[in-house]
């Protein structure tokens, strides 16, 4: 029974010590860890920092000295500004940022540190500005950007950090613009400008960067 009681004591300590929360003035950094002053071990639990009213500007969790759970940052209206997730000190998970009206203004996936999957950006009248697919890594993408009407603008590859494939530009009344092809970040194949009713401007054709005549 005895040992039951301290297994039950210990744990309620724990929890208490994840849940202490402290303030900006009370910790310091060395080596990219995050300390209690007065304390020898990496901080585990919350820190605050406050605005001079002493409403909340930011608060985040810290596991053993690095950030890790949910970081909000906030406007001086009390309003979000940010609201990032962390694990072991890097990016992990959804992270959204705000204007102080309170719409969205972007939204990012990171993986470990990395962006991964879907990023988005929009207008302030909440439409869809721009969007990109990350894979892997920054190196490989796929990219969208929007008219503040919602009609797609234009289209990008990325592989290997340089434009790869299909690239393509629209008129905002939903024709082509213009159609290039790339390998290797070169243009390669045929290139085509359109005017805006549709009718086709100009074509010419590319092999490693240089027209073919």
């Amino acid at each position: 029974m005895k040992k039951i009681l301290l297994s039950i004591l210990l744990l309620l300590v724990m929890i208490g010590c994840n849940d202490q929360t402290i303030s900006y003035d009370k910790i310091f950094i060395v080596d990219s860890i995050l300390y209690k002053i007065g304390e020898e071990k990496p901080y585990t639990g919350r820190v605050e920092k406050l605005f001079l009213d002493k409403t909340i500007e930011r608060e985040s969790k810290y596991k053993k000295g690095k950030l890790h759970g949910t970081t909000k940052l906030f406007y001086g209206n009390g309003k979000l500004k940010s609201e990032q997730n962390f694990k072991n000190g890097k990016f992990d998970g959804n992270s959204k940022w705000f204007d102080q009206n309170g719409n969205l203004e972007t939204e990012q996936n990171y993986k470990d540190g990395r962006k991964d999957g879907v990023s988005k950006w929009f207008y302030e009248n909440g439409k869809l500005k721009e969007e990109i697919n990350y894979k892997k890594s920054t190196e490989e993408l796929n990219s969208k950007k929007y008219y503040i009407t919602g009609k797609l603008q234009t289209t990008l590859n990325y592989k290997n950090g340089t434009k790869e494939g299909i690239q393509k530009s629209y008129y905002e009344n939903g024709n082509l613009k213009i159609e290039l092809n790339y390998k290797n970040g070169l243009l390669n194949g045929m290139s085509k400008e359109f005017n805006e009713n549709g009718t086709l401007k100009i074509e010419q054709n590319y092999k490693n960067g240089n027209e073919i005549k």
